[in-house]
């Protein structure tokens, strides 16, 4: 139901909330999150942490880095929880002024910071574990955007795998060239660094441990917290209630409906999507795909 939904939610996000607030009380109640700033999903994470993390009493900074800036280069923006900007400037001279020390929990959500940063990040907060929420897997989706993308570019790489036989593509794919391959690797570079690799799904997971396999942490180091969803805002309004039975009765009120919001691009997992809905309509007929 949506009010167990609810409960979910807030369980999920409280858990790392609680787990975070339990680190800080142990140096100083202050937090550091990092995001793209771009509107995004992401950002909306970001978000509700630091909401959750503040209704514990912990003061939460967050971090904008936004590596291609069109307008003079990368910068760097850093916001303080009553949203006064303490640092809007160029990357290079913002990552040094950035007090790094001061902070307790380094929590990253973004990968865009280059290899050298995050080195003089971890020189300057030693003593701060950092956290890498892996919100997606740059590698898994800048191959399948070559291989289902119409590129001309990079027939060659899709005739390619198209030639081997079943058992040496995996291999080919994971040995193969990535599109956005300097986001790649700035996400490579905090796989190495971050103590703690949050995911969000079991697939994350596995394709980290796929494509990075030399970089795979013990298992008290790679954790699975989904981000939850606050339908609880929406199960007591009947104009919902109503709007979801009419969707219900024009898709023949099948008990099987997935739905899926975001865009319809490779990097956020279509075809994944797609090839699963398959299975899942070979065992329920009268599933149904949004």
């Amino acid at each position: 139901t949506l009010k167990d939904q609810k409960t979910k939610g807030l369980y999920r996000r409280g858990l790392f909330c609680n787990y975070l607030k339990g680190i800080i009380n142990m140096i100083q109640d202050k937090i550091l999150m990092s995001t793209w700033g771009g509107g995004g999903g992401v950002d909306e994470v970001v978000q509700n942490l630091q909401r959750g993390i503040e209704e514990r009493g912990i003061e939460v900074d967050v971090l904008y880095n936004f590596p291609y800036d069109g307008d003079g280069g990368p910068r760097v923006g850093l916001v303080k929880s009553d949203g006064t900007w303490i640092i809007n400037e160029k990357s290079e001279e913002a990552i040094k002024r950035i007090a790094w020390e001061q902070y307790a929990v380094i929590d990253l959500h973004s990968c865009n910071f280059w290899p050298a940063q995050l080195r003089e990040m971890r020189k300057a907060a030693a003593h701060a574990p950092i956290f890498y929420h892996c919100h997606g897997s740059i590698a898994h989706a800048g191959i399948t955007e070559l291989l289902e993308g119409k590129d001309p570019d990079w027939e060659w790489y899709r005739k390619e795998i198209e030639a081997l036989p079943e058992d040496k593509k995996a291999e080919r794919k994971k040995n193969g060239p990535v599109k956005q391959w300097e986001i790649f690797q700035m996400q490579e570079a905090l796989f190495k660094e971050a103590d703690t690799i949050v995911f969000l799904t079991e697939f994350t997971k596995k394709m980290f441990r796929f494509y990075h396999e030399d970089l795979a942490k013990d298992q008290a180091h790679e954790v699975i917290i989904p981000n939850g969803s606050d339908f609880h805002k929406y199960y007591n309004d009947p104009n919902v209630e109503r709007r979801a039975v009419e969707i219900r009765a024009s898709l023949g009120n099948s008990p099987h409906i997935i739905a899926y919001s975001g865009r319809a691009i490779p990097a956020k997992g279509i075809s994944d999507l797609a090839m699963a809905f398959n299975v899942a309509k070979g065992r329920y007929p009268d599933a149904k795909l949004l």
